[in-house]
């Protein structure tokens, strides 16, 4: 099962929140990856802290992870999970 979403918005906070709900709907479709779902969410953070502070910027998240098994959705094989922050011009309101 895998997964792949990308946000945009004016603060580190509201794309965050706009991940965790993202992130949400994923799990809504594929409940298998509430499993995942709290690492994926930590490495969003943690991205999002590295990015140094420019208000003049919209901030843009992108996500995307795996989890994979053999025979057992329960038994986990293997798993990827990245998160990209970068910043990007403004939307006009």
């Amino acid at each position: 099962m895998s997964y792949s979403f990308t946000v945009t918005a004016a603060t580190k906070d509201e794309a965050y929140a706009l991940a965790e709900k993202e992130f949400d709907a994923v799990v809504a479709v594929q409940p298998n990856h509430a499993t995942d779902k709290q690492p994926a969410l930590a490495n969003i953070d943690a991205a999002l802290d590295l990015l140094s502070d420019d208000d003049a910027q919209d901030i843009r998240v992108s996500c995307n992870g795996s989890l994979m098994w053999v025979t057992d959705a329960d038994v986990i094989t293997g798993v990827s999970i990245a998160a990209n922050a970068w910043y990007v011009p403004k939307t006009a309101a």
